[in-house]
């Protein structure tokens, strides 16, 4: 499964969670992305997509290209609690959603989770 991370460069919480998420899922390849152009080169059917947006701007920037992800995982991180940050979000379909106020290890659960579902069902298909 492909896992691919878009954050922000030199984001202290984006840089923080790239650190956490690669010391707990050491065996995964994370690609990490800076800008929503890369993300394009890595998805493919069954990716999981962790969105760890910095601003409300990069949320609406992510939604103009949500059909691409209709067939991703998505997990997102919001930048606060706002009734309509947290709207604009669930219009991802995400599996899980936080904010960058939560603890990161409910986050790395999720993760560990999906990826573990995912490489059952393709022992189970064998």
């Amino acid at each position: 499964m492909k896992v691919i991370l878009l954050t922000k460069k030199f984001n202290k919480n984006g840089e923080r969670f790239v650190k956490k998420l690669n010391n707990s899922l050491n065996e995964v390849d994370i690609k990490v992305v800076y800008s929503l152009s890369d993300i394009f080169q890595y998805i493919s059917i069954n990716s999981l997509i962790i969105f760890h947006v910095d601003s409300h701007n990069t949320l609406v920037d992510i939604l103009l290209y949500r059909e691409k992800f209709e067939w991703s995982k998505i997990i997102i991180i919001l930048p606060d609690e706002d009734e309509n940050t947290i709207a604009k979000g669930l219009l991802l379909k995400p599996r899980f959603i936080s904010t960058n106020d939560h603890n990161i290890n409910d986050i790395l659960a999720v993760i560990n989770n999906i990826i573990s579902n995912e490489k059952s069902k393709k022992q189970n298909n064998k």
